[in-house]
């Protein structure tokens, strides 16, 4: 259940981010490197945010690390969004976040991740 529950949220923020259901495209076989390098960068991301700090950070309440861990992932994509997405990452944060918390959430925040960055990296390009 629990891969299904990561590909199904992960589709499902992308959609709420894009504002449309994802409309992926075959990889050309330069990109499949591009994209095992970004589903390798989300789960370490999700083991680094979700997996350390919110679980160091839940001895302050659940409500603190999740929105400390949510603030804290959207500034440390600041560089590279130009602080166009900030919203984005930490909606992305925060629904992650909330995912990790329940038990085995871990595992589905992780497929969650790297099932969005895929969708972003694999989106159509126009005609």
């Amino acid at each position: 259940m629990q891969p299904v529950a990561g590909l199904a949220l992960g589709a499902t923020l992308y959609a709420a981010a894009a504002g449309r259901w994802p409309r992926p495209r075959r990889p050309e076989a330069h990109e499949r490197r591009v994209l095992a390098a970004a589903m390798t960068t989300a789960a370490l991301e999700e083991l680094l945010w979700r997996g350390a700090a919110l679980r160091l950070l839940r001895r302050r309440g659940p409500g603190f690390a999740l929105a400390a861990t949510s603030v804290a992932f959207a500034a440390a994509h600041l560089p590279r969004s130009r602080g166009r997405a900030v919203a984005t990452h930490a909606a992305l944060a925060a629904a992650l976040g909330a995912v990790s918390l329940a038990p085995g959430g871990l595992a589905v925040a992780v497929l969650a991740h790297a099932t969005y960055d895929a969708l972003v990296l694999l989106e159509e390009r126009p005609p």
